[in-house]
């Protein structure tokens, strides 16, 4: 709740200016692509179209539908959650981690 009150206290706050109407017949240039294709934007950039465009995202997808066929044993222990001495490890570790990137 804070942070909604936050964030619409900010945007009262800081005028975020916009751009005129979208013209058709007028592209800016560079055209952007939306966020989420920020990453396929950026490989067109340095790689040729057809590796960039077409085989890297074809491979990520083909990975994504390869996944469910291949033998997980659901019931073994987790390699890195056996006892309670390593728990505390990783937890400690990952909060070591995080608080050296966030400062």
């Amino acid at each position: 709740m804070t942070l909604a009150v936050v964030l619409v206290w900010t945007a009262l706050l800081f005028n975020a200016p916009l751009e005129g109407l979208a013209d058709p017949s007028h592209t800016p240039n560079p055209a952007k692509a939306p966020w989420y294709f920020l990453g396929l934007q950026e490989m067109l950039h340095y790689f040729p179209p057809m590796v960039a465009g077409v085989l890297a995202p074809g491979l990520v997808v083909m990975a994504l539908i390869v996944i469910p066929y291949f033998r997980v044993n659901i019931e073994a222990d987790g390699l890195f959650l056996k006892g309670r001495q390593k728990r505390l490890r990783i937890f400690y570790l990952v909060a070591a981690a995080l608080s050296v990137f966030l400062l």
